[in-house]
């Protein structure tokens, strides 16, 4: 090995000391994780994790503070100069892709980021046309570990950083995302490569930069929508009747939706919708309008559930879908569509009454008593 490779040292890494021939069953395999995560860090050069490897230990790549031990991965978890390739070429089997090859990876990532790995090796489940294997990069620095906002919730920078490297490279398994992600050896040789070349770390701020500025285009854009929805909520959880102000009283809702039923024909609504309805003479089909691709039959009021035929949705399921989530906007989109006379009796009348009425809405409450 080159003097290069030779000062390469991983620090504070977990490893176990048992050697394996295969992959252990399922059953097991949770006792060799936590086995795992209870070891010491060790500081190890390239040859040690090297034979390691080679004699099927269990590792994590991350480097943890001195005499952590306990099974929590993010426990003592200081970073990593190193990023892990997991490719076991699912997708492609399952969908008859052409599968993805070692070479492939080491040319996408040496024209993406101008590197070459550290080292690479065959996972026990590798069977030649069946290829799975593992690749190894090294960073020309440590990245430190640190949770930031994002997707409104806190998430590691290093998870943000892999999530946009393989979302490109889908070969690539999503579980690489996860930092503190344990990675089995082998039962073959381990290539250690003489002449390769880090990631940047200044390659990889840019993708996380570009990755926070995406989240907060849509983050703003999601907020923007939401104020529409409430300005749009306002609409139809009021009616002017004069000088008083009068809302739906959320105490009757079940009357309420029976008497538009009985005003309103609810097979028009969805049609009128954009849901579609296809009419036999032994039932009638309604397009679901979940996604999914086979549709439902209604009967009597009801529909019966595409996938076990259990009676268990009613039409305003559906019109919620299309209309709104919130039960108290689809009620006052149909009245105020189909111009339905609602009984006195089911509005709330400022005037006569200081009880709480049906309009609070995603923590915005908007009776103003």
């Amino acid at each position: 090995m080159g003097e290069l490779l030779s000062n390469i040292k991983f620090k504070g890494i977990k490893v176990t000391n048992i050697n394996v021939e295969q992959k252990p069953p399922k059953a097991e395999y949770g006792n060799y994780v936590k086995k795992l995560k209870q070891e010491c860090p060790q500081n190890l050069n390239i040859l040690q994790v090297k034979q390691l490897l080679e004699k099927g230990n269990l590792m994590l790549w991350g480097t943890y503070a001195d005499g952590t031990k306990d099974y929590s991965s993010f426990n003592g978890y200081l970073g990593t100069d190193f990023i892990v390739l997991d490719v076991d070429n699912k997708e492609e089997l399952i969908n008859n892709l052409p599968i993805t090859t070692l070479e492939k990876v080491i040319d996408d990532f040496k024209k993406e980021f101008n590197a070459l790995p550290l080292l690479y090796y065959y996972s026990f489940s590798d069977k030649g046309t069946h290829s799975k294997f593992r690749v190894v990069y090294k960073l020309d620095g440590f990245l430190n570990h640190s949770k930031v906002k994002y997707r409104n919730t806190t998430e590691s920078v290093y998870r943000i950083i892999l999530e946009q490297i393989t979302s490109k490279y889908k070969y690539i398994d999503n579980a690489c995302n996860n930092p503190t992600q344990v990675y089995w050896g082998t039962n073959t040789i381990v290539k250690v490569i003489q002449n390769f070349r880090p990631i940047k770390l200044e390659q990889l701020r840019e993708i996380y930069k570009s990755a926070i500025k995406e989240d907060k285009r849509k983050q703003e854009e999601k907020a923007l929508k939401e104020r529409k929805r409430q300005e749009e909520l306002k609409k139809y959880t009021e009616r002017q009747t004069g000088e008083k102000t009068d809302r739906i009283d959320f105490n009757k809702k079940r009357e309420i939706i029976q008497y538009i039923k009985n005003e309103v024909d609810i097979l028009t609504v969805i049609k009128d919708l954009g849901i579609k309805v296809k009419e036999t003479k032994r039932e009638i089909r309604i397009e679901n309008p979940w996604g999914h691709t086979d549709s439902c039959t209604y009967k009597n009021g009801q529909v019966m559930d595409w996938s076990n035929g259990k009676v268990n949705r009613d039409l305003f399921d559906f019109l919620q879908v299309k209309i709104s989530s919130d039960l108290l906007v689809c009620i006052n989109y149909m009245v105020s569509k189909y111009n339905i006379k609602l009984k006195d009796e089911f509005y709330f009348h400022k005037r006569r009454s200081s009880t709480p009425v049906w309009g609070l809405v995603k923590g915005v409450n908007l009776c103003k008593n």
